[in-house]
């Protein structure tokens, strides 16, 4: 099975390398760098995992985790911040988010964190 990923991320940069060490794993990715195409996309695609930015303009990850969580019940949320923040993990995954990642060069951890969810989920 193929599992799908949505990345969303206000930096560009972010979402192309995400993209490029998932899609070595044999991951189809997409990604958007903004709210509202995000929650259009979902309309339009199912995902298995989303990989959230917490730190997004106009509407933070953490506030339009309930709206993604709302149109597509099934995909695991896994939160992405620049900053270690247990509070903001515990109300991450308080909010519906299956896990918490912080960004670093450390992949092995996300892709492990990705391949823990696909088996929850099966």
């Amino acid at each position: 099975m193929d599992y799908k990923i949505l990345i969303i991320d206000d930096e560009e940069i972010v979402c192309d390398g995400l993209s490029r060490v998932l899609e070595r794993e044999g991951y189809p990715v997409d990604y958007t760098t903004d709210n509202e195409s995000a929650l259009n996309i979902i309309k339009e695609k199912e995902y298995d995992i989303i990989l959230l930015d917490i730190n997004m303009p106009i509407k933070s990850g953490l506030n339009l985790l309930p709206e993604i969580k709302a149109i597509s019940a099934d995909s695991l949320i896994i939160m992405v911040t620049a900053y270690s923040d247990t509070e903001m993990a515990v109300k991450s995954m308080k909010a519906g988010a299956y896990d918490y990642f912080v960004k670093s060069s450390n992949y092995d951890e996300l892709l492990n964190k990705i391949k823990n969810a696909l088996k929850s989920n099966v």
